[in-house]
């Protein structure tokens, strides 16, 4: 009886960690529709591209260097043959693009660089799963973090973001905020949700760097995001019922 009574309570206690314990890894995980399943811990509009000469996504990784200045305090740097997706197409131009990261303490294990308005949020693809710790799965296979309370703009009510989703979900965009590091609000197809028109440079910690790029060369050979505040750390002020 000693001996059952000892393997029940190890068990408990594995399900009560496993529970509580939120789920860091980097495994990639097919998802429903196929695409590969990436977890974002960090997204943020990129100040500037610098990439050295010859720079390209070939089979899918990169093959040459790349730094993205993101502000003043903060920047990424990306070594030759890292998993990428490039599909920005203003890179040498400010303010054009934003960065997607997934990591493993300061390295860079996969980026995406999309194309994004100088603006204080991004516009994602729907909503397709909502999952614990607040955390949601986008319908391109991003996991990011979703705020306490997400605004819900669209001309009919619904009772919750999940009610939303059942309804509008396929039909709806995501907006995530870079200060709150977060997805805080979805948006119906066809209502258009009030554009965050602040210039990007007004949000503290975002103004415009100096150039030490260096002609394009730089020989680090992982990120440095200086002063930077890990995703969901962020204290969220709820505006309207949403969760």
């Amino acid at each position: 009886m000693r001996f059952v009574a000892a393997i029940a309570a190890l068990l408990g206690l594995t399900a009560v960690v496993w529970w509580a314990v939120p789920d860091h890894s980097n495994t990639l995980v097919p998802t429903s529709s196929g695409l590969t399943e990436r977890r974002i811990d960090f997204l943020y509009s990129v100040f500037k591209t610098t990439a050295a000469q010859g720079f390209a996504v070939k089979d899918g990784v990169t093959t040459k260097k790349m730094e993205l200045i993101i502000d003043s305090t903060r920047r990424m740097r990306i070594p030759e043959g890292t998993p990428a997706e490039v599909t920005c197409p203003k890179m040498g131009e400010l303010f054009q693009c934003a960065v997607a990261a997934q990591l493993l303490g300061d390295s860079v294990l996969w980026f995406a660089l999309v194309p994004a308005p100088p603006r204080q949020s991004l516009a994602l693809p729907p909503i397709v799963e909502l999952r614990k710790n607040n955390e949601v799965l986008l319908a391109n296979g991003w996991v990011v973090k979703r705020a306490s309370t997400v605004d819900r703009v669209c001309r009919f009510d619904t009772d919750s973001l999940a009610d939303f989703l059942a309804r509008f979900g396929a039909r709806s965009t995501a907006t995530f905020s870079y200060e709150r590091q977060q997805v805080v609000r979805v948006t119906c197809a066809g209502d258009a949700a009030p554009p965050d028109t602040e210039p990007l440079e007004s949000v503290p910690g975002a103004t415009a760097p100096p150039d030490t790029s260096n002609g394009g060369e730089t020989n680090d050979t992982t990120a440095d995001f200086g002063t930077f505040v890990p995703p969901g750390s962020a204290d969220v002020t709820a505006t309207t019922p949403g969760t």
